[in-house]
């Protein structure tokens, strides 16, 4: 790395002490919100909402994965809607949905 402040820094996040001006000065930011109760509290909340928001997002792709391995086995024709059910682990309801809305495309 040429850049002289990348080289500094990057040798700050590895060993975690500053070893010249610039990161003497981002390790004194770091020492003051380290300090900063309420700016911890609000960076903990967010970070306990990025990762519901996470979790949401896996359970969402789940789901979608399902729908479309159902819809694959729908068409296929070889299963029953309960067995679909119980290898897509949707519910049979879902499946019959499912199944009505391709019959509509």
């Amino acid at each position: 790395i040429e850049d002289k402040e990348q080289k500094e820094f990057l040798g700050y996040l590895m060993h975690g002490k500053p070893n010249g001006n610039f990161s003497e000065s981002v390790d004194g930011l770091v020492e003051i919100h380290r300090r900063d109760t309420q700016w911890r509290q609000g960076y903990m909340t967010w970070e306990m909402e990025m990762l519901h928001e996470r979790n949401k997002a896996m359970q969402a792709g789940i789901e979608i994965g399902a729908v479309e391995n159902a819809k694959r086995m729908i068409l296929r024709g070889k299963l029953s809607p309960e067995e679909i059910s119980e290898y897509s682990n949707l519910p049979l309801e879902r499946i019959q949905q499912i199944a009505e809305e391709l019959k509509l495309e």
